[in-house]
């Protein structure tokens, strides 16, 4: 091979290996750029979980009961009409309550325990008389508070009526154990860290199984059932309720 063709295959074969470096180094840029772009998708992944986590945390806290239930100035206010004769009112304290605002700040839900054994005749002017219905009151005959202490309310929805300050309440209420919805409108205003809820509704007796124990003789169930058609089975029921902005 003459000196011509030998320097046309160095500079053939200097040219492949300039070539495949270029190549290599194509490779090795594109390799880098990838890597780059996962390390960024990764870490965008990475703000995401970490902002979401931040707006959960956010709502979970906004969700936190904020106005107590004012347990001296709060009662429920009842009624038992009866068929026959004269009816018996009086009252029953909470053991706990308050409620909860959602994100925008609005109330929205609610919980409370009353204790049934706090109840009240307030229709005679001698304590005594009172006593007596209060026992009755307590028996198995009607709340039978030694098995079942307390009741409870569990507000599910507080939506805007039509009339100011008026508002759709519905939830559940629990007593003996038995629970059925309840819907009823409720007058509630907010003075600073006060609100003051007042509402009125009626619970169907024989519905939470508030009526006399059942007789074990055929004579004691002729006058059990004329018990419980002389006492009327609604039973009206006023809530007067102040919270305080914890």
């Amino acid at each position: 091979m003459d000196m011509q063709n030998l320097q046309f295959l160095h500079f053939f074969l200097q040219g492949l290996f300039e070539c495949s470096s270029l190549v290599d180094i194509g490779l090795q840029h594109q390799v880098l750029l990838i890597s780059i772009q996962s390390t960024m998708l990764f870490h965008k992944i990475i703000l995401s979980i970490v902002v979401g986590t931040m707006f959960s945390c956010t709502s979970a806290k906004a969700q936190v009961s904020n106005f107590k239930l004012d347990l001296k100035q709060s009662k429920i206010f009842w009624k038992g009409t009866k068929n026959v004769g004269r009816s018996h009112f009086g009252f029953i304290m909470f053991s706990s309550g308050g409620l909860t605002t959602n994100a925008s700040g609005k109330l929205d839900r609610g919980i409370f325990v009353i204790d049934m054994n706090s109840v009240k005749s307030t229709e005679h002017k001698q304590e005594k008389e009172n006593s007596k219905i209060e026992k009755e009151l307590k028996s198995p005959s009607f709340f039978e508070t030694a098995k079942y202490p307390v009741a409870h309310i569990e507000v599910k929805s507080i939506m805007p009526s039509v009339k100011l300050s008026q508002f759709k309440i519905e939830g559940m209420l629990r007593i003996k154990n038995i629970s059925h919805p309840i819907v009823f409108l409720a007058t509630i205003k907010q003075t600073g860290a006060i609100i003051h809820a007042n509402a009125e509704l009626t619970i169907t007796r024989e519905k939470w199984g508030i009526h006399h124990e059942k007789p074990t003789s055929a004579s004691d169930q002729f006058f059990a059932g004329i018990k419980n058609k002389l006492v009327g089975d609604e039973i009206p029921i006023r809530l007067s309720l102040v919270f305080v902005k914890k």
